[in-house]
């Protein structure tokens, strides 16, 4: 029996991230599922484009240029977060692309300035997997 993907534009409906990512509250390397609509601290997505949720609720991938609910960030790249007060970043992707789900290319980094809550810098060494 073959299965079908359902894809809007170039994006899965879930991503899978292992590897590379660990935290002390949240375990990063989960898998993901695409949503356009508020969940916990991840905002609905305004920008004709999906988000992507974690089930523990607190991690999120934003699609360029979309917001979290506290809107303490605003990033023309894809980035992927921890929030409860106010955002915390583990990676972003420079790619501006909100229609398709970059796998490679993500880097440690913080936005706007400071140091990661990973403490890492350059790229970050993670597999992401989508279906």
């Amino acid at each position: 029996m073959a299965f079908i993907v359902k894809r809007e534009f170039g994006l899965p409906d879930s991503i899978t991230i292992a590897g590379g990512l660990t935290n002390l509250t949240f375990n990063p390397n989960q898998t993901y599922y695409k949503t356009n609509t508020q969940i916990d601290s991840l905002a609905a997505s305004t920008n004709g484009s999906y988000n992507y949720q974690a089930q523990a609720g607190f991690l999120y991938i934003t699609s360029p240029l979309n917001q979290n609910v506290v809107n303490d960030y605003s990033s023309n790249s894809w980035v992927f977060a921890f929030d409860e007060d106010s955002c915390g970043y583990y990676i972003v992707n420079p790619s501006t692309d909100k229609f398709n789900f970059p796998t490679n290319g993500w880097i440690y980094q913080s936005i706007p300035s400071g140091p990661n809550d990973f403490g890492n810098s350059g790229p970050a060494l993670i597999t992401i997997t989508t279906p």
